[in-house]
């Protein structure tokens, strides 16, 4: 369904192997970033405030962990050996990706990271009402 402003809901399905089994994990998906066993999403997203929940997805167990609320965007970066420098203006480089706009990318460690190493998650918090909460945030998953 396109919105007015150029804005289209999506939803976000998986079928992680080795069942292929399609499952629904999200609706009105603004960005996704993609690794082999997690996918991190700007979901609910809302058009007209332009930030949505910060959802981490684990494909092996099923489970899901709403990570922050209101986003606006987020970074995603192997902390592998150490967390790389990221900015909101941060470009596209081999091995990280920078997510935001409409948009995917694929989680990739770069050469002689282990598979297993944590990701640095760097996010914005724009709530619709000016609070100690918004600001550029930062957290480490484990895969």
């Amino acid at each position: 369904m396109l919105l007015p402003g150029g804005y289209e809901r999506a939803s976000l399905y998986a079928a992680p192997a080795p069942a292929f089994q399609v499952r629904r994990l999200a609706e009105e998906v603004d960005t996704v970033a993609v690794g082999p066993s997690l996918v991190l999403a700007n979901v609910h997203f809302s058009p007209q405030n332009q930030t949505g929940d910060l959802v981490l997805y684990d494909l092996r167990s099923g489970h899901e962990r709403t990570l922050a609320s209101p986003v606006s965007s987020f970074w995603v970066a192997p902390a592998c050996p150490n967390p790389a420098s990221l900015s909101p203006n941060a470009k596209w480089k081999p091995g990280w990706g920078m997510v935001g706009g409409t948009s995917s990318t694929e989680i990739a460690m770069p050469s002689g990271c282990p598979a297993d190493s944590p990701l640095l998650v760097t996010f914005t918090v724009r709530g619709p009402i000016a609070s100690d909460k918004d600001g550029l945030w930062a957290i480490t998953v484990q895969p």
